[in-house]
């Protein structure tokens, strides 16, 4: 269980640390950074402010705002993708 948990956070460093790299070939890395998550958790909050008219809710626990800070508009999408399927 615990190379698991290992795995996961390792893969995780390992996708910011990729990510950063990326942004920081446009410039202004931070700001780019937190406009990603900000642009997530704002869809994050739209479908969960709009579950009653499609019913499909995305909980929010810390799991799913971090892979929302993490990934931005396509985690969210991801998200979306699976509490449709199950």
């Amino acid at each position: 269980m615990k190379i698991i948990a290992f795995t996961f956070i390792s893969l995780i460093i390992l996708f910011f640390v990729i990510k950063f790299c990326f942004a920081m070939r446009g410039g202004k890395a931070i700001l780019r950074i937190i406009l990603h998550a900000a642009l997530g958790f704002a869809v994050l909050a739209l479908i969960n402010l709009t579950s009653f008219l499609s019913g499909v809710h995305i909980p929010l626990n810390g799991w799913s705002a971090g892979i929302t800070a993490l990934f931005g508009v396509p985690a969210v999408c991801g998200q979306l993708l699976l509490q449709l399927l199950f």
